[in-house]
């Protein structure tokens, strides 16, 4: 299906990229004595629950610090009702057009139309994260349009927040009604083996919990956070280091080949580095899946094809907050590491030294790259020339830009697109070898 098929076949404010501060960090085995002092921010109900961990157990990792904030059962900031679209602290490209998840719709066509006959069923439609449910809303009402693969379509949605799936369930109800089947779900691994498997992450990833690593003379140390005693700083948290190496640092830079004795050779940053395990467990998870059945494997996110540093930040009513300031009333992502994701599909396959039935793993490119070849613009074209009103053309034109523009205020450079595909199907639209 090429690009002008596509166009026939359907008649942001983005998280902006901040340049991170360092922060200084101690480097402290034990941790602080702390008591609550007058000049403080207020402690977040999170942050007490954070304080009374730390008290017991010491200084935690960035990694759970980030799930914590983001995941904690009842102070998470996930588990809020507004965190999402634009009365929320961040709106993500299915909010800026509808053609966005249209064009993903349609990519999933492109993929099965050709193997059809040949394909298992049912199709497993997949999406993590599925923040407001409008990515899969504008997917579904695009799938709708080809009848003889949505009347095998079953839909699953990968959440951890009640407070999420309630809106998602509202925003996909008519699909329900009509007979499609939608199952919510909250991990990858409930989804049954059968049938083909397609699955999309958009803007999932970076929300992740990440490690971070600082580079030290006698190796590496792991980035933790500890409570903040000082009397002249305002947070109640502070960055602090290891002192030596952790698990973490051994298991995970090992993994990735991060030795003190090929830096040099490999160019690796001495400084810092941050990586996702939760991240390369579900890429190595889809590897494995597309080894023993038909589907695809998309993610759209910020992030780049090397190692990556000093990328969390925290975004609060579409403002960067510090990180440490108030626990669980922000949202806070990482860049994601596209580079550790080859790594990971890599190291299943050798584990698994397949001969035959390899996925093949594509990207990242550009989010640009990837909605022009699939035809964005006739679509835009075409719901211009229905408009009613010119400020709906001129919106419709304003949040096309935004997807495509590789400017500073745009997503079409800063947003890669990542895919690992069953054997079977072939290269993708969007993608090349």
């Amino acid at each position: 299906m090429n690009a002008a098929m596509v166009g026939r076949c359907l008649l942001w404010k983005r998280k902006v990229l901040p340049s991170y501060r360092k922060r200084r960090v101690s480097n402290i085995k034990s941790i602080s004595n702390y008591s609550t002092l007058e000049n403080k921010v207020s402690l977040t109900k999170l942050g007490e629950v954070l304080k009374q961990t730390i008290a017991a157990k010491g200084p935690i990792t960035v990694a759970d610090f980030m799930k914590e904030c983001l995941q904690h059962p009842r102070y998470g900031y996930y588990m809020k009702d507004t965190v999402l679209g634009r009365r929320g602290d961040f709106v993500t490209a299915p909010e800026i057009s509808q053609t966005f998840g249209e064009i993903i719709g349609l990519w999933f066509v492109s993929l099965v139309e050709e193997k059809y006959s040949q394909l298992k069923k049912p199709f497993r439609l997949v999406e993590l994260g599925p923040g407001l449910g409008t990515l899969m809303n504008d997917m579904l009402r695009t799938l709708s349009r080809f009848p003889w693969m949505y009347r095998y379509l079953t839909v699953h949605l990968i959440e951890t927040s009640p407070a999420l799936t309630k809106q998602q369930q509202g925003a996909l109800s008519k699909y329900s009604q009509n007979g499609t089947t939608l199952v919510w779900h909250t991990s990858i691994d409930e989804i049954p083996n059968d049938g083909s498997l397609f699955v999309v992450a958009q803007e999932f990833f970076d929300a992740l919990p990440i490690h971070q690593f600082v580079w030290r003379e006698n190796g590496w140390q792991e980035k933790l956070v500890d409570i903040e005693t000082r009397r002249e700083e305002p947070f109640h948290f502070r960055f602090v280091l290891s002192g030596g190496p952790t698990v973490a640092s051994r298991v995970f830079l090992d993994f990735l080949g991060y030795h003190p004795s090929n830096l040099e050779e490999d160019s690796i940053s001495k400084e810092e580095l941050e990586l996702s395990p939760q991240s390369l467990s579900i890429v190595q998870y889809m590897t494995k899946r597309l080894t023993e059945s038909s589907g695809a494997f998309l993610v759209i996110d910020y992030g780049a094809n090397q190692h990556i540093s000093n990328s969390l930040r925290a975004i609060r009513s579409h403002e960067f907050v510090p990180i440490l300031r108030e626990p669980g009333e922000a949202d806070l992502s990482a860049d994601v590491n596209f580079l550790s994701f080859r790594k990971a599909y890599e190291q299943t396959l050798a584990k698994k030294n397949l001969l035959s039935q390899v996925p093949i793993c594509l990207g990242p490119i550009s989010q640009r790259q990837f909605l022009l070849s699939m035809g964005i613009e006739y679509r835009v074209l075409q719901l211009i020339l229905s408009c009613k009103t010119d400020k709906e053309a001129v919106d419709i034109h304003s949040g096309y830009k935004r997807l495509v523009s590789g400017d500073s205020d745009g997503m079409g450079n800063v947003y890669k697109c990542f895919c690992i595909v069953s054997s079977d199907l072939g290269i993708p639209t969007g993608f090349s070898k």
